[in-house]
C-alpha cells in the first residue's frame, strides 16, 4: 500500500513530528511505500527512516499516487492545498 504523510515540518521538539515519523517508520517496517510531504525544511529536524522518501512539493507526486494521505494538522493553506489534491 501507498502511504503519504503530511505535515508542515518535522520539527525535533513537534509532537506531530515525532507521531508522524514514528507511525510512518513503524509502517514502512511492515512492507508499505510510505513517503513524506513536508512544508517546511528545517536544519535541525526530527530524524526519519532511511527507507521513508521525503516529497518537498505536491507536484512530485503526480507520478506516485498515494492509496492513503493522512494530512497531520489542518490550520495551515498547505494543508488545504494538500486536501483538496488528495481528494481529487
Amino acid at each position: 500500500m501507498k502511504i503519504l504523510h503530511v505535515a508542515s515540518d518535522l520539527m525535533k521538539a513537534s509532537g506531530i513530528s515525532v507521531f508522524c515519523c514514528e507511525i510512518a517508520a513503524s509502517t514502512a517496517a511492515l512492507g508499505h511505500d510510505v513517503r513524506l510531504l513536508v512544508n517546511h525544511t528545517l536544519l535541525e529536524e526530527y530524524p526519519t527512516a532511511s527507507s521513508i522518501q521525503r516529497i518537498r512539493a505536491l507536484k512530485e507526486l503526480h507520478t506516485w499516487m498515494p492509496d492513503i494521505v493522512h494530512i497531520h494538522g489542518l490550520w495551515l493553506p498547505f494543508f488545504f492545498k494538500t486536501f483538496c489534491w488528495a481528494r481529487r
